[in-house]
């Protein structure tokens, strides 16, 4: 399709977009690729259209566009032409320009758009996905046609809209079972969230307080990438919660060693991040921001803060759609006939067409591939300060731990690293060691030096981390050793201690490949999750 010098919408009527969308059924959904974003104005047209002739509210558009120059906000705005609440939601949402794609997920899930910043042939080949519908600029007309024609609809018999696939548990309340759980409810799936507790968010999600952020490389890699996608779509996610358990106070790295000082340094050197998503900052500035003394320089993240898992968990599980099954203690999951059961302790068994293991440091012990995944439990206990002894800081303090703001009569410090240590127990050692660290990097945290009488006074709490060989998430199909899949079941789990950064993107590209959407992820980061290259290394003989 070639669009019409001025933005007069008659590119919308030109592919018959009002009579597609409206054909559309529950759980479909329908792909407009574009080659420039411009002003956004065809973009606020489309979607327009689409609240206007969508007849299923369970039905989802995607948007993928290039983005080669990030738009200035009031020429966003000045594009609006009568849809101006639209234009506020994007606006609100719009990320800063970091090369490669970013979701953003708008009108309560109804649309999804995808932003890829940088050239139109490296968005062609990083990212997957099939269009029904192409908004063409004149001056791409004769570029990088084979590539268009590869990632359209018209390329594949009978397109890629795509009805519901059957049943879905997931198994594991915490933070990733849930997030997971609502995603794909709001795309119209009839979801069973299964836990052997009676509550959700019973082990790492049940902290009271967890800080957003990741520590991103020097070297700006594949790992870096997913990290820093992960915190920046999370920082977007979590806003609707704002109120209700996130608290975006702003976040504090620390260069509290030498090594760490040279690693930021270094760090620096190496890369420019926009100042909304980083920037450094001295000590003095670091205290200013905290409200306390603060003896190192470091990196201040504006945008980031900390959350209240379960609180988010307990409303992630009540979304319409889920069914919350807890007090469920699974045993045994085996194939039958085209089907996944699963059996309980006591006997009882489930039955579902899909199954996703979203258990944490349990999922091991779930996988029916006994022995082949490179996957370990850490001890971390965490420890709870009341706040008659802590100078609370404005915001999250992180460096070989962190601690959080006062929350309802204390602050959190954390949290040990116990390789060598599988006891479920709280201990008074364990909470002296977090308030060794605590002190060490930022000294006038507590209001007395005797650690052990603060130690006596504080409560501790045991979770246990599920982190892989690479220290890197899993998300995707599970699968053999030899890269066959095993249908209908899949692997979310090896957050370690970054769940509550990785867990909504990871989540939202899980619902993308369950409901055959475009998925968020381009495809380098769409291998670095991949379930296959956590098997361990077939034993040869000599």
């Amino acid at each position: 399709m070639t669009l019409p010098e001025q933005p007069d919408h008659a590119f919308l009527r030109q592919d018959r977009l009002a009579e597609r969308f409206s054909a559309l059924k529950a759980g479909e959904h329908f792909v407009i690729a574009e080659t420039g974003f411009g002003d956004g104005h065809r973009f606020l047209a489309t979607w327009q259209l689409w609240r206007e002739s969508a007849a299923s509210s369970q039905a989802c558009l995607h948007f993928i566009t290039v983005v080669d120059r990030p738009p200035a906000p009031e020429d966003v705005k000045a594009a609006a032409r009568g849809h101006s609440r639209l234009a506020e939601e994007l606006l609100l949402q719009f990320p800063p320009a970091i090369a490669g794609p970013q979701r953003l997920v708008l009108d309560e899930g109804r649309v999804r758009l995808t932003l890829y910043f940088g050239d139109l042939t490296s968005a062609l080949t990083d990212l997957d996905f099939r269009a029904d519908a192409w908004f063409l600029e004149d001056s791409n007309q004769g570029r990088d046609q084979e590539l268009i024609h590869r990632h359209s609809s018209q390329a594949l018999a009978g397109g890629i809209n795509q009805s519901l696939p059957g049943k879905i548990g997931i198994v594991g309340a915490g933070i990733a079972g849930t997030l997971l759980a609502a995603n794909l409810a709001g795309r119209g799936f009839q979801v069973t969230l299964i836990d052997r507790a009676d509550s959700v968010a019973s082990e790492a999600s049940g902290n009271r307080q967890g800080a957003l952020y990741v520590k991103l490389g020097v070297d700006y890699n594949d790992q870096t990438r997913l990290a820093l996608s992960s915190l920046l779509f999370s920082q977007r996610f979590y806003q609707q919660f704002k109120g209700y358990g996130w608290h975006p106070t702003g976040l504090l790295q620390l260069a509290y060693s030498a090594t760490e000082a040279d690693r930021q340094a270094r760090f620096l050197a190496r890369n420019q991040y926009p100042a909304d998503v980083l920037e450094p900052v001295s000590a003095d500035q670091a205290s200013r921001l905290a409200g306390i003394p603060v003896p190192h320089a470091g990196l201040w993240f504006p945008r980031s803060g900390w959350l209240e898992p379960a609180a988010l968990c307990r409303r992630l599980s009540d979304t319409p759609g889920v069914t919350y099954r807890p007090g469920f203690d699974t045993k045994t999951l085996a194939r039958d006939g085209e089907n996944w059961t699963l059996t309980s302790s006591d006997g009882e068994s489930l039955g579902f067409d899909q199954i996703v293991l979203c258990a944490g440091a349990d999922t091991p012990g779930l996988i029916p591939l006994d022995g082949q995944y490179r996957i370990k439990r850490i001890r971390g206990q965490i420890t709870e300060v009341p706040a008659g002894n802590v100078n609370p800081p404005a915001l999250v303090v992180c460096g070989p731990g962190y601690l959080n703001p006062v929350h309802d009569g204390s602050a959190l410090v954390g949290a040990t690293f116990d390789l060598h240590d599988s006891s479920p127990a709280a201990t008074a050692e364990s909470n002296r060691e977090n308030l060794r660290m605590l002190s060490d990097f930022l000294p006038e945290a507590l209001k007395s030096a005797d650690i052990a009488t603060i130690a006596d006074q504080s409560s501790g709490r045991v979770a246990f981390r599920c982190t892989t060989h690479d220290y890197q998430p899993i998300a995707g199909p599970m699968k053999n050793r030899d890269g066959s899949a095993l249908e209908g079941l899949w692997l979310f789990t090896g957050l370690g201690s970054k769940g509550l950064t990785y867990s909504p993107l990871l989540a939202e590209y899980l619902a993308d490949l369950l409901s055959g959407q475009p998925p968020c992820l381009p495809r380098n980061l769409m291998r670095r999750v991949e379930t296959q290259r956590c098997h361990r290394p077939e034993k040869t003989e000599n």
